[in-house]
């Protein structure tokens, strides 16, 4: 709830701080969309999973739009990608364990269905019109594993990914 309204409030401060990233998306109490996200789709699988328990309670539905709304507004790619899986599986669980009949499994993956479309339309909005839009990203992921191999035991250190990076970055970068 902070996250939405702050949000939507326009606000440039995390709390009582200025903010010095992600300014444009949703992050709430987190400086990372990512983490926000994650953090989001979890309770909005909390939400699902306490509304197939008691299908009428208001508190659940009232929570997992919030939740959905928000984690939406993330425009995080991996969010919404581990959200929806955590979905599918919540809702596989809930179907074999008897909690959820046919009707209300195809009702629920419709539903799931139409929520990732407006996320991915957010998120899909974010990829085209993004800084690293035109890049290859194969080659940034290649180049990222090989700076990850070249030392796999005791990495580069916290917070030294450009320094790390800079030095296996393809030219064509």
């Amino acid at each position: 709830l902070y996250g939405l309204i702050a949000h939507f409030a326009g606000t440039s401060s995390l709390l009582w701080w200025d903010r010095w990233a992600y300014r444009d998306v949703l992050t709430a109490t987190f400086v990372n969309r990512n983490a926000a996200a994650s953090f989001l789709a979890l309770g909005l699988l909390c939400a699902i999973a306490c509304m197939a328990w008691r299908p009428r309670s208001a508190g659940a539905m009232v929570a997992a739009l919030l939740c959905g709304l928000a984690l939406m507004l993330t425009q995080s790619r991996a969010g919404v990608a581990v959200g929806g899986a955590g979905f599918g599986v919540l809702l596989f669980l809930l179907w074999r364990g008897g909690r959820m009949t046919g009707r209300r499994l195809a009702g629920a993956v419709v539903a799931g269905l139409v929520a990732l479309a407006l996320a991915g339309s957010g998120v899909g909005e974010r990829l085209l019109h993004s800084e690293v839009a035109h890049l290859d990203r194969p080659a940034i992921h290649a180049a990222t594993l090989s700076a990850s191999l070249e030392r796999p035991w005791s990495g580069h250190g916290l917070g030294s990914f450009n320094i790390a990076f800079a030095a296996h970055r393809p030219a064509t970068l």
